[in-house]
This record gives C-alpha cells, sequence and structure tokens, in this order.
C-alpha cells in the first residue's frame, strides 16, 4: 500500500500497461476518501473538497460535472474533477498528487455522483407523451441546460448567474415539484378531454 502513496498521478500514467495493472489491482482494495494531499515543493498540503456531499455543490458545478464525465476522457476527467470538487485549478498540479489520494478521491466522487444520477433518473426521467413528440419537444435538446435554467430562473424569480450558484438539492427539489406539478397538469388535461 506504502507504493500507492508516494507514487504521483504523474508518475503513475508513464508506467507501463503491466505496471499500472498492478497499481489498479493495489488501489480496488482500498476505500474512497474525500480529502487528498497536494505535494507543493517538498511538503504535503490537504485539500478538502468544496463540501464533502455532492448535493451541497452549486448547480454550475453539478453540470460542469456531468459534461466532464459525458465530454472527457482519461487525464481530462480527473483534471476537470480535481478542479471542480478540489479548487485545484491548474491541470499540472494535479500530477503532483499522490496516485493514492487521486484515484480514491476520484472514487469517493464516482460513487456519489452515481447515486446523485440515479436518484435524479428515479425522480425526474420523463418520457415525452407522441403529442409532445409530434410538436417537437425533442429539438429542445440542442440547447441542453439552457431550458431548464431558463424555467428555474421564472420559478425562483432569480437570475441565471444566482440559479447556477444555487445548492443543487435545492435546484433539484424545484425541480422534482415542477416535474410533479406537469405531472398533474397533464392529467387534468387528458381528464378534462374525457
Amino acid at each position: 500500500m506504502s507504493a500507492l502513496n508516494h507514487i504521483t498521478i504523474g508518475e503513475y500514467l508513464n508506467l507501463s500497461d503491466v505496471d499500472k495493472s498492478v497499481y489498479d489491482m493495489l488501489l480496488n482494495s482500498t476505500k474512497p476518501t474525500k480529502d487528498i494531499w497536494l505535494k507543493v515543493g517538498n511538503n504535503l498540503v490537504k485539500i478538502q473538497p468544496k463540501h464533502y456531499d455532492l448535493w451541497d455543490f452549486t448547480y454550475s458545478d453539478i453540470i460542469e460535472m456531468k459534461m466532464a464525465f459525458a465530454e472527457l476522457k482519461d487525464f481530462d476527467i480527473t483534471s476537470e474533477i480535481a478542479r471542480i470538487v478540489y479548487r485545484i485549478a491548474k491541470p499540472e498540479r494535479v500530477f503532483g498528487i499522490s496516485f493514492l489520494n487521486i484515484a480514491n478521491g476520484f472514487q469517493w466522487v464516482v460513487e456519489e455522483f452515481t447515486q446523485l444520477l440515479q436518484v435524479e433518473r428515479s425522480e425526474l426521467d420523463y418520457e415525452p407523451d407522441a403529442k409532445e413528440l409530434a410538436a417537437g419537444v425533442n429539438e429542445l435538446s440542442r440547447f441542453g441546460h439552457y431550458p431548464t435554467v431558463k424555467a428555474l430562473c421564472k420559478a425562483f424569480n432569480k437570475t441565471k448567474e444566482e440559479v447556477l450558484s444555487m445548492p443543487y438539492h435545492e435546484v433539484f427539489e424545484e425541480l422534482c415539484y415542477q416535474q410533479k406539478v406537469n405531472e398533474i397538469n397533464k392529467k387534468l388535461i387528458q381528464n378534462a378531454g374525457k
């Protein structure tokens, strides 16, 4: 285990595939951690995440994490997560974090983020009906998060910047509420047509 504590992510990335597989096996036996240690000169500096619960991150942070996991690869994802979660703005600083620390911190983020996405899916998944599809509702997907942000601005009576800086648990609660209101309104319209 001590080998994992002393190798940096930069050194790990330069290992052969065979050596990487040994480190990967060792890593699988470790527990995720939320705090990481960054080597600055000859010192180790403890870096805490912005929050210990992903639901407390801003809506903007959650959007950025979704985009990172969907669009980036390998080190770019690690670098982006380090920036969002640990406020490490310079990608080259990630190379100074011990492999064990960044991997365990990343493991914690992935586990928490996976759970967050599962809750989102169970609470917010929505399949448009035939009428909505015929009306072109799918055309809104090209705007990404913008329609949701715009609806939240109206619901909270806030600017885009204010909505994006809100804790995600508050945004999520409003999204769940709006989802339920939309379901009820849809049923009312269907029942009125009978």
